[in-house]
């Protein structure tokens, strides 16, 4: 995976985190938080103690270790209209450079005891 910075550094240049994010799901399709964090880190600390988590079941993690910066854009971008999370897989992470060591979860509607990981990819709606 190769993100080209130099087509959106002009936005994130100036600091528009969201714009550039939403143009890359858009341009790209099936974008993986670490191709988000490789795009945004020479800009702002991506890294962190956050995580992105089921809104209703939260021992579910869609992605963790983020700033909180990264968490708020990345809201951000989801609540554009057309854009929405897609079930992904840890081959798709694992390819991209980075998994989250931890349980997957198998469905994303359970109460789970411990936190799993569900990958997730941000994908055009």
């Amino acid at each position: 995976m190769n993100v080209n910075k130099e087509l959106y550094g002009e936005l994130l240049k100036e600091g528009k985190y969201v714009e550039a994010g939403i143009k890359y799901v858009f341009d790209h399709n099936y974008v993986s938080f670490v191709e988000l964090e490789k795009l945004f880190s020479p800009y702002l600390t991506v890294k962190g103690d956050y995580c992105i988590t089921n809104s209703t079941h939260h021992t579910i993690k869609y992605w963790c270790d983020i700033s909180k910066e990264f968490l708020e854009i990345f809201k951000k971008i989801l609540g554009h209209e057309g854009i929405a999370l897609a079930k992904s897989d840890r081959l798709t992470y694992a390819i991209d450079g980075r998994i989250i060591n931890m349980d997957l979860a198998k469905r994303d509607n359970h109460s789970y005891k411990t936190d799993r990981w569900l990958p997730v990819v941000l994908v055009k709606n």
